[in-house]
C-alpha cells in the first residue's frame, strides 16, 4: 500500500503525475475527540516493545552559538541600515570562502548545526538566517511558501509531498526581503503566509520524525511527530504523519483517528483523504474507499498546479487539445501564475496560433519579477519563433 507523508520540501525532488478526475463525494464525518486524540500522542496505541524508549525531545532549534554571533558582527560591521547589514549578512554566508554553504535535502539542523556543517535544506537554512538577523535586532520570520506540489518516492510504499519555508525580512527604512536557499525555486506571485516560529520548529520536529520513520525507527519518530504536534497541534499534516506512523505499525484504527484529526483541522488535506482511501480499500470497506478517492480527486481538480502539471504532461505527449483544456483550467483558478501563461503559449504556438502564442508568453515575461526569469523566457520566445 502507498502511504502518502509530509515533510519540509527538498528542492530538487521529483515530480509524480497523480491521477485526475473532477467530481466531489460526500464523506463520512472526520470529527475526533479530545480523548481520542489524548490516546493517539499517550503512546498507548503503539505495540508494547516499541513504547520503550519513549521521550519529549527538546532540541534548542533556534538557539545561537558564539560562532554564530561573531560571524554575524564581523560581516556586518561596516554597514550601518539594517538594509546593508541584511545584504552583508546573507552576501558572507552564501559567498565567503569560510562558509561554503552546500544544499543538503537531508540536513535536517538546528540553527547552530546549520551554522556548524555548512549544510541546509530549506527550513534549516531558514532558522539559521532568522535567528543571525534578530541577533542583529532585524525582523525576520518564517514564511511558508505555497510552491507547485513536489513528489518524491522515498521507497515502493511511500511518497512525500514537500513543503518550503523561507525568510521574510522586514528592515528599518526599507522594503521587505526574501531569503532563500534557493530563490530560482520561489517567485513572490505564490501564496504564502508568515508562521509562528512554534511552527516552524514543529516542521523541524516533523522533518527529524520522518528521517527516523524511513528509516523504521518508531520510537524516535513517534516522539519527535507529538512534540511537533505539541507545538502546532491545528497542523493537519502532523496528525496525517502521525497517521502514516500508526499503519506502519499495523494499527488501523489508530490510524484512521489520526487521519480523521487531520480532516478536521483541514478538510481537503489531500494526504489524509488519500490514505483513508487506501486505508478502507485495503480493509474492503469498498463504498467507504470510493467516496473518499473521489473526494481526493475533487481536491486534486481544484489545485491551480496540478492542472498546470497536468498540461505539462499532456504537452509532453504532443497531446495539445487535453494540454489546452488543463492549462486554461488552471489561469481560471490563478491568474496570477506566469508559468501558466508560458505553458499557454507554447500550446498555441504548437497548434499554429501565432498572435495567440506570442501574446500568452509576452505576458508571462510582463507578470514575472524575476529578472533571470524574464531573460529565460525572452530566450525561449526567440528560440520559438526561430525555429518555425
Amino acid at each position: 500500500m502507498n502511504t502518502m507523508i509530509s515533510k519540509g520540501k527538498f528542492l530538487g525532488a521529483a515530480l509524480l503525475p497523480l491521477l485526475l478526475a473532477a467530481c466531489a463525494a460526500a464523506i463520512p464525518s472526520a470529527q475526533t475527540s479530545d480523548d481520542e486524540r489524548a490516546r493517539l500522542l499517550s503512546g498507548d496505541a503503539l505495540p508494547a516493545h516499541m513504547r520503550t524508549g519513549i521521550s519529549q525531545p527538546d532540541e534548542d532549534v533556534l538557539g545561537l552559538s558564539a560562532d554564530m554571533i561573531r560571524f554575524a558582527d564581523q560581516a556586518t560591521a561596516h554597514s550601518a541600515t539594517d538594509t546593508g547589514k541584511i545584504e552583508a549578512l546573507l552576501r558572507a554566508l552564501i559567498e565567503s570562502s569560510e562558509m561554503n554553504f552546500v544544499f543538503d535535502p537531508a540536513a535536517t539542523y538546528t540553527a547552530a548545526q546549520t551554522f556548524e556543517h555548512g549544510r541546509a535544506n530549506c527550513l534549516a537554512f531558514a532558522g539559521m538566517v532568522t535567528v543571525m538577523l534578530r541577533h542583529l535586532d532585524i525582523r525576520a520570520e518564517f514564511n511558508e511558501v505555497d510552491v507547485p506540489e513536489v513528489w518524491d518516492m522515498r521507497s515502493p510504499k511511500t511518497m512525500v509531498l514537500y513543503k518550503h519555508v523561507n525568510v521574510m525580512i522586514r528592515p528599518r527604512g526599507g522594503r521587505k526581503k526574501i531569503a532563500d536557499l534557493d530563490l530560482a525555486e520561489y517567485d513572490d506571485s505564490y501564496r504564502q503566509r508568515i508562521i509562528s516560529d512554534d511552527q516552524g520548529v514543529a516542521q523541524f520536529y516533523n522533518n527529524r520524525a520522518m528521517a527516523y520513520l524511513f528509516d523504521e525507527n518508531i520510537t524516535d519518530a513517534f516522539s519527535y511527530l507529538v512534540k511537533a504536534i505539541e507545538l502546532d497541534p491545528r497542523a493537519s499534516y502532523l496528525w496525517a504523519n502521525l497517521g502514516s506512523l500508526y499503519r506502519r505499525t499495523g494499527n488501523r484504527e489508530a490510524a484512521e483517528l489520526s487521519y480523521k484529526a487531520a480532516l478536521t483541522e483541514k478538510r481537503g488535506d489531500l494526504i489524509a483523504i488519500s490514505n483513508l482511501a487506501r486505508l478502507y480499500s485495503n480493509d474492503g470497506k469498498t463504498e467507504l474507499a470510493r467516496k473518499f478517492d473521489k473526494r481526493a480527486e475533487y481536491f486534486r481538480s481544484r489545485n491551480p498546479y496540478f492542472r498546470y502539471r497536468q498540461g505539462m504532461d499532456a504537452f509532453a505527449e504532443q497531446d495539445y487539445k487535453v494540454a489546452m483544456s488543463h492549462t486554461k483550467a488552471a489561469i481560471r483558478m490563478y491568474s496570477k501564475e506566469h508559468r501558466f501563461h508560458f505553458l499557454l503559449g507554447a500550446i498555441y504556438r504548437e497548434t499554429g496560433k501565432e498572435k495567440k502564442a506570442m501574446a500568452s508568453m509576452q505576458k508571462a515575461v510582463e507578470m514575472s519579477t524575476d529578472a533571470n526569469q524574464k531573460a529565460r523566457y525572452r530566450s525561449k520566445m526567440d528560440h520559438l519563433l526561430s525555429s518555425r
